[in-house]
């Protein structure tokens, strides 16, 4: 027999996560508003199997948080550092200083983007 169970996380001021234990992790978040503040809310809901809600509950345990928060703060910090890591570029000494190398050094301007200043001139004229 294939039973759901839903457990109802406590809430923190901007967010409410209900988990829902499965053998699979789906997520999903949806706006509502609180009726206490007027204000929108995003809520997010996760299936988890009981074997990672444990796991994730122990960790929250022995930082002494809510299950709540430690799930907020953790997906938080991943969401930065992915962001992060694609926003930053990262080159080996010898490509920064080919980059920092054609930044202080230009070619001379050839026929093809002397046209194409030509046209954006143009184009911003219009």
């Amino acid at each position: 027999m294939n039973r759901t169970y839903a457990y109802q996380c406590l809430h923190t001021a901007n967010c409410r996560i209900e988990l829902e234990l499965k053998a699979h992790l789906k997520l999903s978040c949806t706006d509502m508003a609180d009726a206490t503040h007027g204000k929108a809310i995003a809520r997010l809901e996760a299936r988890v199997s009981p074997e990672t809600k444990a796991l994730l509950q122990k960790a929250a345990d022995l930082e002494g948080r809510t299950l709540t928060d430690f799930i907020i703060s953790s997906v938080q910090a991943e969401a930065l550092r992915v962001i992060q890591k694609h926003q930053i570029l990262k080159l080996s000494l010898e490509d920064s200083e080919a980059f920092v190398h054609a930044l202080l050094n230009p070619p001379k301007p050839n026929d093809a983007l002397r046209a194409a200043a030509i046209r954006y001139k143009q184009v911003m004229k219009d």
